[in-house]
């Protein structure tokens, strides 16, 4: 049963099968199951092949809520949102999140890529030098943090 507030809805989300977060990302964007968006996990088979190959953005096979609503002329702002990389067209801006390793491709439009770089935006916190400085750790999510809110504010 889903409840309908003044700012959103609340509902119950039953989680997708198989339990991975890149397929659960690309369930909640495209509102289908892997049959539908082809993303079964962080590895996939090429078709008709024994071959991997790591998934990402552009293997999605299903439109996104946020390509359904710039169809619609509505402008999103896709904020570090997993399993968006490499970032793609949408009416609006994407700024992706996990598991992005290039910022110049993770933005869109490549033109936000300069303010980025002016606030000092990064992908991700230092997961390396986390694991042995526990004190880097919370300074390292404060500051990446910190700078996520001013691009939030920003766009």
């Amino acid at each position: 049963m889903v409840q309908i507030f003044l700012q959103g809805y609340f509902g119950v989300v039953s989680v997708c099968f198989s339990e991975i977060s890149s397929v659960s990302w690309s369930s909640f964007m495209s509102g289908t199951n892997s049959g539908t968006h082809d993303v079964y996990g962080f590895m996939n088979f090429k078709p008709g092949t024994y071959e991997l190959y790591f998934p990402n953005f552009s293997n999605l096979k299903a439109p996104t809520l946020f390509d359904e609503l710039g169809e619609k002329e509505k402008r999103c702002v896709v904020i570090n949102l997993p399993f968006t990389y490499p970032a793609r067209k949408i009416q609006g801006v994407l700024n992706s999140g996990f598991v992005a390793i290039d910022l110049e491709k993770e933005v869109y439009p490549s033109s936000l890529l300069l303010k980025l770089k002016e606030f000092n935006y990064r992908i991700d916190i230092d997961t390396t030098k986390a694991r042995t400085d526990h004190e880097f750790l919370i300074q390292d999510l404060d500051e990446t943090s910190k700078i996520r809110e001013k691009i939030t504010y920003y766009l």
